[in-house]
């Protein structure tokens, strides 16, 4: 392999559109084998696809690449061929998703500067058998039954529009057949037919060239909105413009068009339009470095407000630039998150895989339904969820779905189901894996904790919040046998750490027989937050905006005690638990009485509790920062930030000071 080096932009686009390419690869297989057809549409896809990834591998020297991709390149192109041929589906899935793995990780070692050196001379030769065999047991009983359904899809249908599209990539982006086959796929997505093409054959490596100096035209037709149809053009990689003209009919020479002048009688010049790309491409270290820059600033403006020098200053103009100053830095920060968002699907998409390689081989019938994959979350934060909301599909299926005999005998739809949706509100994101398995038994988890000595409370005394919590603890699971897919309890530790270094929270709930919910509660931004500071004697602390209900002084007739002396606040009807944070922190202060100090009341997943400080200081933005691995294991503690005075000011986290407060297990998880 030539010239294989971190600024390679040729590699890193091979790596981009590779990625895409086996994307739509696993999707098209997905929908096949679901429902049992691979039209002659897909296997045309398909066969594009094996193509593109054959000529920009061999382009770049990736010769196991190329040669594997060209035998099952082989396979396809005699399918097409052959469409009356009978063949066995189901080996040629399994060939094709043997092959999906196989990309999967060598794209890895490339995308980590690794030669993709994977061993895939038995997948060649595999394609190459059933290539004979395909040949050895065709059936040939012509071919004009296709040639009209090509035709078919060749026309403009009723109530459908037609459009002549010029399209020109960027100059020296290379692989324009490839930026090409992308594009016309995508409009496919959506329903939209592609007509014809100039040039004819975009799988000949000549046509790169042509559509380099020329551009790509096509004819489409559609009933979508030209809004719609704009909008996947404008996704494609590297676009530089592009040129839509609705025309009546499809014309003999789609360059023509564009070529002739704008009274041309071709042309409707209502619906001529003419845009150029209003975006680029930029790598996400860059991104995260301009985050990493606005959260300076952040702190900058602050220390440069506060500054104790300016105390007592009359400064009219000076205050009014700061205003200013923090509204720009606003702005900024606003832009940058809503640059960092992306869509859930990108993750949710993944999943249909894991369930159907389950599904396949344990028997089950499952169906699988999504929502929600247009909800938007900070990209660490999508980043950070692969691998949760994987171990949740995957252990619902696995060991949430019964096996057919067992649900047939309760009655149950053999048919088990898993939904996989998001949701969002102003400030969190949600994600929540449920199925209708056979839920999680209280019992036996608590039998299984006590038995690991997590446990010193009885069963009795035990919310369901507590037992279900312990699923959580590294390593626990209620399985005894050990499978390729685990149970329940294996990986939910990894789920629970991930969604800890986002600031994220998981709640579950279960019914036996019924099923179980997991849903996942992500905040929409990771990096600067809204919180109230306040001092514990010493110390001086942080809590999040978003968990504050309302602050106040306490009053000795709401004050009520029990007789273990646990304390609560009486109002309006409800009793709030007190928790004092020089307590629960160990901290020594002067503020004893509960009249002298001040009760913030938190909230968080419906519980409300009140939090006793010394004192009220002020309101800030700050910017969250991790804490060091020495203290990462601190209760209560979500991070830490910079004050306006420079000191550092650890951020409460309040659902972790209710679980502490409220659950007496031996170990803690926070």
């Amino acid at each position: 392999m030539q010239n294989f080096n971190e600024n390679d932009k040729i590699i890193e686009l091979f790596i981009v559109e590779s990625n895409q390419l086996v994307e739509q690869l696993e999707t098209i297989i997905l929908l096949c084998e679901s429902n049992e057809d691979l039209s002659l549409e897909n296997i045309n896809n398909i066969f594009r696809i094996m193509h593109t990834i054959k000529g920009s591998s061999a382009m770049i020297s990736f010769n196991k690449i190329s040669e594997l991709s060209h035998s099952i390149e082989d396979i396809f192109f005699y399918i097409r061929e052959h469409d009356e041929t009978q063949y066995n589906y189901e080996t040629i899935y399994k060939l094709i998703f043997e092959f999906i793995d196989y990309m999967k990780i060598e794209l890895v070692k490339i995308e980590n500067f690794h030669e993709p050196d994977g061993d895939c001379q038995d997948l060649i030769e595999h394609s190459k058998a059933l290539l004979k065999s395909l040949k050895s047991s065709s059936l040939k009983k012509g071919k004009k039954q296709a040639q009209n359904k090509m035709t078919s899809e060749n026309t403009i249908g009723e109530g459908e529009t037609c459009y002549c599209v010029k399209v020109l990539f960027e100059k020296d982006s290379e692989m324009e057949n490839v930026r090409s086959h992308l594009l016309l796929y995508s409009l496919k997505e959506l329903d939209i037919k592609v007509l014809k093409t100039e040039p004819e054959n975009l799988d000949l490596e000549a046509s790169s060239g042509i559509i380099r100096n020329q551009g790509l035209f096509f004819t489409i037709s559609s009933k979508a909105d030209i809004k719609d149809i704009e909008k996947i053009i404008l996704s494609a990689l590297t676009l530089e413009s592009y040129k839509i003209i609705s025309v009546e009919k499809i014309p003999d020479r789609i360059k023509t068009l564009f070529d002739a002048p704008p009274d041309s009688k071709n042309s409707d010049d209502s619906r001529n339009l003419e845009r150029h790309q209003n975006y680029i491409s930029v790598h996400p270290d860059k991104l995260n470095t301009l985050m990493d820059l606005v959260g300076e600033l952040v702190i900058s403006e602050s220390l440069i407000a506060n500054n104790p020098d300016l105390e007592g200053l009359k400064l009219e103009n000076f205050n009014k630039s700061m205003l200013g100053f923090k509204k720009l830095i606003n702005e900024l920060q606003d832009v940058v998150f809503e640059m960092r968002m992306l869509p859930v699907e990108v993750v949710f998409n993944k999943m249909h895989r894991i369930v159907r390689d389950i599904s396949k081989k344990s028997g089950k019938k499952i169906e699988f339904t999504v929502s929600g994959g247009d909800v938007q979350m900070d990209k660490s934060a999508i980043d950070s969820l692969s691998d949760p909301i994987m171990h949740l599909v995957r252990n619902a299926a696995d060991h949430g779905i019964e096996e057919k005999a067992i649900r047939e005998k309760l009655n149950k739809p053999l048919t088990g189901s898993i939904s996989l949706k998001a949701w969002q509100d102003s400030s969190y994101a949600y994600i929540s894996v449920s199925d209708d398995g056979k839920g999680l038994n209280k019992k036996e988890i608590y039998e299984k904790a006590q038995s690991k000595a997590l446990v010193n409370k009885d069963f009795e005394d035990m919310t369901e919040k507590e037992i279900f919590s312990l699923i959580l603890y590294p390593g626990f699971s209620t399985r005894e046998e050990v499978t390729e897919f685990s149970g329940r309890g294996v990986g939910m530790d990894v789920v629970k750490q991930s969604l800890d270094s986002i600031g994220g929270k998981i709640s579950i709930l279960s019914e036996e027989g019924k099923g179980t919910s997991i849903t996942l509660r992500i905040p929409l931004t990771l990096l600067i937050v809204n919180v109230l500071h306040i001092s514990v004697g010493n110390m001086k602390l942080a809590l999040p905006s978003d968990n504050i209900v309302e602050i106040r002084k306490a009053d000795k007739k709401d004050i009520i005690e029990d007789p273990d002396g646990n304390e609560a606040l009486f109002l309006r009807g409800e009793c709030y638990p007190i928790i004092r944070l020089n307590k629960f922190f160990e901290s020594d202060t002067e503020i004893l009485s509960l009249e002298d100090g001040i009760l913030v009341i938190v909230k968080e997943d419906n519980e409300t509790v009140c939090l006793f400080a010394d004192k009220i200081i002020g309101e800030q933005q700050v910017v969250v920062k991790p804490l060091p691995l020495y203290i990462k294991k601190t209760k209560g503690i979500l991070g830490c930030s910079i004050q306006s005075d420079g000191s550092l000011c650890l951020i409460l986290d309040v659902n972790d000071i209710l679980n502490a407060k409220e659950s007496e297990l031996l170990w803690h998880m926070f």
